[in-house]
């Protein structure tokens, strides 16, 4: 926070220019009267803004504007509908209170006596020209891990089977001249996957001192409203219960800072799910050869035939071409009134993924 200070001091909100990773800043600049509010370019860090008459309210977490401001606690039915109808989140500024919103991704806010300017600073480049450069990417990734790597404290790194955590161990390890500085934690929750396998073949190709931890899932039940109350809005899965076990269990074990793989699952396309939309995003580039691989090597790894797979992905095209993602689960449908689906059919008819206007 003081080197963040400095560059506030140094280049005002262009410090944002010089700032790597996930931040939320709210800067008061008793020089010029003006209140500075920046959140970091993804999105990562949680940063909200409620506005009563002139007077507003930030947070980094909405308990404490509804704590402050007991009226802002209204719900908001749109958000509320995109959960439980497509598990939508975090697709706009809107929060599940109606007056309680999001300051978006990549975006500062100065507020002086002329009143709000607001501007975006950075969105990600889109076009038809980007293509993925493998070596471009490993430089980064092996960069950014041991950027995270620098610690005054223990740090450690939690381990699953997938691409995601897997690949940051064995960066890590790599990194590491002493490996025993590092460590990595496991849990296999009942009625899952067993990852083991996976989880084993890591540890013993990167040598790194590892413990399976083994929390009391009985206690889940008793959880739900804790972990609830951290959050502040519903979650999209009961794998953030298990993470905060995991986490209170590492955390009990005096590790204070930890290198996870949330959400890189996606990025690396470590999961069962992503096979289609590869193969679709090959075909779509040509790459044949990448292709074919995929198919055989998805054909290995599900164990159906690769036959079965590219009928698979005929309805995959079909899908996407009729604007949906074969990523939802629309279940809830059946479990919602009519009366609410009918006020809410803008959400119904929207497609998964809107087309990007420019500029946007």
């Amino acid at each position: 926070s003081e080197v963040v200070l400095a560059a506030f001091s140094e280049w005002g909100e262009g410090c944002v220019d010089h700032l790597r990773g996930m931040f939320a800043l709210i800067c008061w600049d008793r020089l010029n009267l003006e209140l500075h509010v920046i959140r970091d370019r993804i999105g990562i860090k949680p940063l909200y803004i409620y506005q009563k008459g002139e007077t507003y309210h930030f947070a980094s977490e909405i308990k404490a504007i509804i704590n402050f401001c007991p009226e802002a606690a209204q719900q908001n039915e749109d958000s509320i509908f995109k959960f439980l109808a497509r598990g939508w989140l975090d697709d706009s500024p809107a929060t599940f209170y109606e007056k309680i919103r999001s300051i978006e991704p990549g975006t500062s806010l100065c507020i002086n006596s002329e009143g709000v300017k607001k501007r975006r600073y950075w969105r990600l480049p889109e076009g038809e020209n980007y293509t993925f450069d493998q070596d471009e990417f490993l430089t980064s990734f092996d960069e950014t891990v041991g950027i995270h790597l620098q610690s005054d404290v223990s740090l450690a790194a939690t381990l699953s089977g997938g691409l995601d955590s897997s690949s940051i161990v064995a960066m890590a390890a790599r990194a590491k001249k002493g490996i025993e500085s590092i460590q990595a934690f496991s849990v296999i929750p009942p009625r899952t996957v067993d990852e083991s396998s996976w989880i084993d073949s890591t540890i013993k190709t990167t040598g790194i001192k590892h413990q399976y931890l083994n929390p009391n899932w009985q206690q889940m039940p008793d959880l739900f409203d804790e972990v609830i109350g951290f959050h502040d809005e519903p979650f999209q899965s009961s794998s953030c219960i298990y993470q905060f076990l995991l986490r209170r269990e590492v955390a009990d074990q005096g590790i204070k800072v930890l290198l996870v793989g949330e959400g890189g699952d996606e990025v690396l396309g470590g999961y069962r799910r992503l096979l289609l939309p590869y193969l679709y995003a090959l075909e779509l580039d040509g790459q044949q050869e990448l292709f074919e691989n995929a198919i055989k090597g998805g054909s290995s790894f599900l164990g159906i035939s690769s036959e079965a797979i590219v009928l698979k992905l005929a309805k995959y095209r079909n899908l996407i071409k009729n604007g949906g993602n074969g990523q939802e689960n629309k279940s809830a449908y059946g479990l919602l009134e009519k009366d609410f689906i009918n006020r809410n059919h803008e959400c119904t008819e929207a497609r998964a993924y809107p087309a990007i206007e420019p500029g946007n």
